[in-house]
């Protein structure tokens, strides 16, 4: 995992966010075969926001969902385009108010995009917090208790290292 494209800290923001809207519901593997070619083509918000739905939903076909992703895609990038002028918002609040983006996402994007030390939970991350305090945790843990441990632990200066570990276990 450590070699897709978008672990680069070259990427930037805009590069992270579009890896993650290729990489939901979608594998790793899928998502870096379409990730240079996606952002080739779509190399800012205002070329996201200024293609149609059906040209999104046929360059997404490859990893599948392409409708519902076009969607979302094309609602995102109309939302930055009229909230930010088209800059990848850089603060949590401002993040989780794009359409298609929820924590998961907005951490990714500051930790990995902006250098902002905000730890990445996941289920894969969330399973591995409860095998290590299995006493404490239980399948039916929400996963805001999860994130908050996840917060607890992250190292400051190290939180991509850190999320990059996690995810990667």
């Amino acid at each position: 995992l450590r070699n897709y494209p978008w672990r680069s800290p070259s990427t930037g923001a805009y590069g992270v966010l579009i890896a993650e809207l290729l990489l939901k519901r979608t594998t790793a593997v899928a998502a870096t075969r379409l990730y240079n070619t996606f952002l080739e083509k779509y190399p800012s918000v205002e070329y996201l926001s200024g293609a149609t739905e059906e040209q999104l939903a046929t360059d997404l076909s490859p990893i599948g969902l392409h409708i519902q992703r076009a969607k979302t895609v094309k609602r995102l990038a109309v939302h930055l385009l009229e909230a930010t002028n088209g800059a990848v918002p850089d603060s949590l609040e401002a993040l989780l108010k794009v359409p298609g983006l929820g924590q998961y996402s907005s951490r990714a994007i500051l930790s990995f995009g902006f250098g902002q030390p905000y730890a990445v939970v996941d289920s894969n991350v969330q399973r591995i917090l409860r095998g290590v305090y299995w006493s404490q945790f239980d399948d039916r843990t929400p996963l805001k208790i999860s994130q908050r441990l996840a917060d607890e632990l992250l190292h400051r200066r190290r939180h991509r290292q850190f999320n990059l570990g996690m995810l990667d276990l």
